[in-house]
């Protein structure tokens, strides 16, 4: 189940300090436009990969693992995950993998600054190059990816579109040595990809803090840049 804030975060929203587990996790923080909230890892009991489950099975180049139950057809969301091993990534997904009644679809462009070196590119969604698959009918189809990737260092730009009932992402692994992640967003007709393919659009974006089982999705305002940083509002 999620909780909607009733504000976006840039209108000044601060919700309550962030806490781990036996009060040892270390606090992260969101700021967007001057503004601040708590930004609280998901707690989950598998490795942040099979969380996500990209390419699982093959034909499926989404996010189908657990991630599942955070996704919204019509959202891009970004959270902090903590695995059993202690190791806090930071995961972003757009749209939801869905096999029925599908809607949804959109594309987004992030350039993601201050990539800490501990830090690996842990999930691509997509991240494929070509392959073929087969259709319900049984046809043979050669899929190219769109999803275009440049990935230096410190830094990520990439630009994402997605059909109906499929996911876009990405998970940057380790966090352990983060100084501050600085993320400039557009979607919709203001990214690159928009219309190449899809035209679906993404009505809100969002952050989930809090507990797994309960996140609250806090609004970001798209197209305003967000930093990422240890630290509490």
């Amino acid at each position: 189940m999620l909780r909607t804030t009733g504000a976006t975060l840039a209108s000044g929203l601060v919700l309550g300090g962030a806490t781990g587990l036996g009060g040892a996790q270390e606090a992260y923080r969101v700021v967007q436009d001057g503004n601040c909230t708590p930004l609280v890892p998901l707690q989950g009991d598998v490795p942040v990969e099979e969380f996500y489950t990209y390419n699982a099975p093959k034909t499926h180049y989404s996010g189908t693992g657990d991630i599942v139950a955070l996704q919204d057809p019509h959202a891009s969301r970004l959270f902090l995950y903590t695995g059993p091993d202690g190791v806090t990534s930071l995961v972003f997904v757009h749209g939801m993998a869905q096999r029925e009644d599908p809607v949804g679809g959109g594309s987004a462009s992030f350039v993601i600054k201050g990539v800490p070196p501990s830090a690996e590119w842990a999930v691509r969604d997509d991240d494929y190059g070509s392959v073929m698959t087969t259709s319900p009918e049984g046809e043979q189809i050669l899929n190219t990816q769109l999803d275009q990737w440049d990935i230096e260092e410190t830094q990520m730009t990439v630009n994402w579109t997605w059909g109906t009932g499929n996911t876009d992402g990405a998970v940057l692994k380790n966090l352990a040595d983060l100084d501050a992640i600085v993320i400039e967003n557009s979607f919709n007709e203001d990214t690159p990809l928009y219309g190449k393919k899809y035209t679906g659009k993404v009505d809100r974006w969002e952050a989930l803090t809090g507990d797994m089982a309960d996140p609250q999705a806090v609004p970001l305002e798209m197209g305003v840049p967000i930093t990422i940083e240890p630290g509490s509002c």
